[in-house]
């Protein structure tokens, strides 16, 4: 399913692999004035490809190497469009890490690719678009911003503000200072990987990073009076959800505590 809605001078492809008439999970790539931000996941190549045919494409920039992101950059490869990305991201693209069950039943087998690094600004004939660096989601992760707009495209960044579950490979720590590095800028809407448009984008951001914040200290606080990891996970974030039993514990609560209790 690649479902495709206007934003204002914004398109939004929302799109997920549809199981029993539901989308198992949703993932969002933005196009605005010549500009393709992320490609979807390979579960939806043929879909994504009838969706963007028709657009004046000049130019493709990937937040980050994760098979929901980068998965079709093939198709565009075909049309003479090298994606960009951050410099990270090259090696993984063009030798996709091995994927759980979940993430190819999900999104689906993320084919090789080739990209080019990502410049410090990329420039359409109407915007402006600042990269920025922002790991912690993944190493290779960067984030967009227009000034003039006041828009962020924020991959992965953002996703929600009281995210309780992490990766695995994930580093809290960096997404706490790549938070801090967005929220000095003068950012209004956030256009995340989720499909959300947040329109009050900085207030969301400044949510997300004071409960992180909070969470880490309270995490640490227990830490100090001789609680574990387990008994601090159920304190603070409760009883693990059906993410950890379908990843395999890739996606947990306990993740995040874990993660948050390592030094920065």
């Amino acid at each position: 399913m690649v479902r495709v809605r206007r934003i204002g001078d914004v398109v939004q492809f929302t799109m997920g692999r549809i199981v029993l008439g539901q989308p198992l999970y949703l993932v969002a790539a933005y196009y605005a004035d010549g500009l393709l931000v992320d490609t979807g996941p390979p579960a939806v190549a043929r879909e994504f490809a009838r969706a963007v045919a028709g657009l004046p494409l000049s130019s493709v920039i990937l937040t980050h190497a994760h098979e929901d992101h980068a998965g079709n950059s093939p198709l565009l490869a075909a049309r003479g469009l090298q994606p960009l990305a951050h410099p990270l991201a090259l090696p993984l693209l063009r030798h996709p890490p091995r994927q759980y069950v979940y993430q190819r039943a999900v999104w689906g087998r993320q084919p090789p690719s080739d990209a080019a690094p990502a410049p410090a600004e990329i420039a359409t004939p109407r915007l402006r678009l600042r990269v920025l660096h922002t790991p912690g989601h993944s190493p290779d992760h960067i984030c967009l911003f227009e000034e003039r707009h006041g828009w962020l495209f924020s991959g992965d960044l953002f996703l929600s503000p009281y995210v309780k579950v992490l990766r695995r490979d994930e580093n809290p720590h960096q997404i706490i200072a790549s938070l801090r590095r967005v929220l000095d800028l003068p950012v209004t809407t956030v256009f995340c990987a989720s499909g959300k448009v947040v329109p009050d984008g900085r207030a969301a951001l400044q949510r997300k990073l004071d409960f992180w914040e909070r969470l880490r200290d309270q995490a640490r606080d227990l830490r100090r009076l001789g609680r574990t990891p387990a008994e601090i996970r159920r304190a603070l974030l409760g009883s693990e959800g059906a993410f950890r039993l379908v990843t395999l514990g890739h996606f947990s609560k306990q993740n995040l505590i874990d993660a948050l209790l390592r030094d920065e």
